[in-house]
């Protein structure tokens, strides 16, 4: 996020597949992560894809500038967090109220963070915006914790 705010967009996506690498050495169970990550790539380039092109957020970025497409390095912080389920967030799979309302009420300032550093641009105001993403996200992140559960079964 840091990079694409200071224009420096190729720093974050080095650093996140050099920890998937690193990630993925270390893990015994590569398949459930694998399958898990995807997961959540598709659900993070379904969700952003619907702000983005609905006019909700603009991304800083490279490849968004020129193709007017998600901004890569917002879809590798998806994948990060799929990355990080099992292991530090293995606390709350399977408790899905906690999902929904850790996501809902935790989620926005995420991008409303990523606005202050100037990562993203928000079409509304902080509230707006705010009250848009707190049942998306806790959408989001409830699906994601019924298919950790279900992959981990």
């Amino acid at each position: 996020v840091w990079g694409a705010s200071t224009g420096n967009y190729f720093i974050g996506p080095i650093l996140a597949i050099f920890y998937f690498i690193i990630h993925f050495i270390i893990i015994r169970n590569k398949s459930k992560e694998i399958g898990y990550m995807f997961i959540c790539i598709l659900t993070g380039l379904v969700f952003e894809s619907i702000l983005y092109y609905n006019g909700f957020l603009y991304y800083r970025g490279l490849i968004t500038q020129q193709f007017s497409v998600v901004a890569p390095w917002v879809i590798l912080l998806w994948a990060g967090y799929g990355l990080t389920v099992y292991h530090s967030f293995r606390w709350i799979i399977g408790k899905y109220y906690i999902a929904f309302l850790g996501g809902g009420i935790l989620g926005p300032f995420i991008y409303i963070s990523g606005s202050k550093i100037g990562a993203i641009s928000l079409t509304y105001d902080f509230w707006i915006s705010y009250f848009i993403l707190m049942p998306l996200l806790g959408l989001c992140t409830l699906f994601l914790n019924y298919m950790s559960v279900k992959i981990n079964e």
